[in-house]
């Protein structure tokens, strides 16, 4: 879970400066750092445009309540219970818009193509 949402945060930054992505993909195995960095970026902006907006909203919307910190924490059983389904409806939410954003990618060859990509040691763009 973690490795995909990494992956999935790699590809909407590499988006951001994507190249074009060919027809037909090399082997993994055999791609320069070049090419794996157009192939993410190619994904990237296929998921970019793909995100709902929501997405952004959401996280920050639940980093602002993360950072808000135990202050605003709910009292009494029912209320941390409560308060804990809805902190695990909006993760699945969430999760269900970023598997939305990745519709039509080839996620078993995006995984290979970041593991790859370390093992490398290849720059990510600035």
């Amino acid at each position: 879970m973690k490795r995909l949402l990494t992956t999935a945060a790699l590809c909407l930054c590499f988006g951001t400066s994507a190249l074009a992505q060919q027809t037909a993909p090399p082997a993994v195995e055999t791609m320069t750092c070049d090419q794996m960095t157009a192939e993410i970026a190619g994904a990237g902006a296929q998921m970019n445009s793909q995100l709902d907006p929501e997405f952004a909203r959401e996280a920050q919307a639940m980093n602002d309540q993360m950072q808000a910190g135990a202050s605003a924490a709910p009292q009494g059983r029912a209320a941390q219970a409560a308060a804990a389904e809805q902190n695990r409806n909006r993760h699945d939410a969430q999760q269900q818009r970023l598997q939305n954003s990745m519709a039509g990618l080839d996620q078993n060859r995006l995984m290979a193509l970041m593991t790859r990509f370390e093992q490398q040691r290849c720059q990510t763009p600035q």
